[in-house]
């Protein structure tokens, strides 16, 4: 398989349980998107990921994918919770880049979501157990995603729960099995979007260019290194504006940033791109230095309009 039959949409989605892998396979229907039961809990997740990914391309997608417990205030049955990062309860920390991206794609969906850390826990959590998770700032609780996150290595990864449980619903109450209905039915209506997310994965360049006559300057070629062509541009002002529809198939990405602008808007776009695969930056602009490998840290600059080009592909 190429790099750019990845980036069409080939992705491996690990869903815990039966049901949940019932309700992802249900509209994958034209998608490459392949729906695996990892088994509840970490020890099974552990053995799932040593087998899987063991033989699995190294650069494939993967995503995690299933119901779980609210912790913040809010929450409310079938809302999805995108993880920005996966914790675990000893301190460990998976970071999850692409999540604004993902998040963007199930808004448009329609669907309820909050982007933040998901921690997964070695057991059921309630009560103090639950609170004491709640004041780390996670927003939700799982089994299983630290333990396939740490075993999916640098492959682009995603992670998502549609919440069933809450503080003010916990498991093992009334209006359980409605809210668990709630949660499948939520996160069946999600498989469009993660289809999206696979297509747009895999490794780009991306050019910071000045607004203007620098993005000019790089489609007529007049930067070394920097391949010539031109391509769509999407007016986005952050990184909640970008389409991963855009994304699918694109190896190129021109960034129209300020050299003045705040930084933070470039960096939080550049680690979106990097958690859809490798990225390697130009900076053509006045001052800019040489192309180099980016996956996360601070690069100056503020994204306006993104052009991405698919010449050549």
């Amino acid at each position: 398989m190429t790099v750019l039959e990845k980036a069409a949409g080939a992705a491996t989605i690990c869903a815990p349980l039966r049901l949940e892998r019932a309700a992802l396979r249900a509209r994958r229907s034209g998608s490459a998107l392949r729906v695996v039961r990892t088994g509840m809990g970490p020890l099974r997740a552990t053995e799932f990921a040593e087998d899987r990914f063991a033989a699995a391309d190294p650069g494939e997608p993967v995503v995690v994918a299933g119901i779980g417990g609210g912790l913040a205030p809010g929450l409310r049955a079938g809302d999805i919770v995108v993880a920005s990062a996966v914790r675990g309860v000893s301190g460990q920390v998976v970071p999850v880049p692409s999540a604004p991206l993902l998040a963007n794609e199930l808004r448009r969906l329609g669907l309820r979501v909050h982007v933040g850390p998901i921690v997964s826990s070695p057991a059921v959590v309630d009560g103090p157990a639950r609170r004491r998770l709640a004041d780390t700032g996670a927003l939700a609780v799982d089994m299983e995603s630290l333990w396939l996150a740490e075993a999916a290595g640098d492959r682009p990864l995603a992670v998502l729960r549609s919440i069933v449980d809450t503080p003010e619903h916990p498991l093992w109450r009334p209006g359980t099995l409605g809210r668990g209905v709630a949660g499948l039915r939520a996160l069946r209506r999600a498989v469009p979007a993660l289809a999206a997310w696979a297509r747009a994965t895999g490794p780009r360049e991306v050019v910071l260019a000045t607004a203007g006559e620098g993005v000019e300057q790089v489609e007529a070629g007049q930067f070394s290194g920097v391949p010539r062509g031109s391509g769509l541009v999407l007016g986005v002002d952050d990184v909640s504006e970008v389409d991963l529809a855009a994304l699918a198939g694109a190896r190129r990405v021109v960034i129209a940033a300020g050299a003045q602008a705040p930084p933070e808007r470039v960096r939080e776009l550049l680690e979106s791109l990097a958690g859809l695969g490798p990225v390697s930056v130009h900076d053509t602009r006045r001052g800019g230095g040489p192309q180099f490998a980016f996956r996360t840290g601070a690069v100056p600059g503020q994204p306006a309009p993104v052009r991405v080009d698919r010449e050549g592909i």
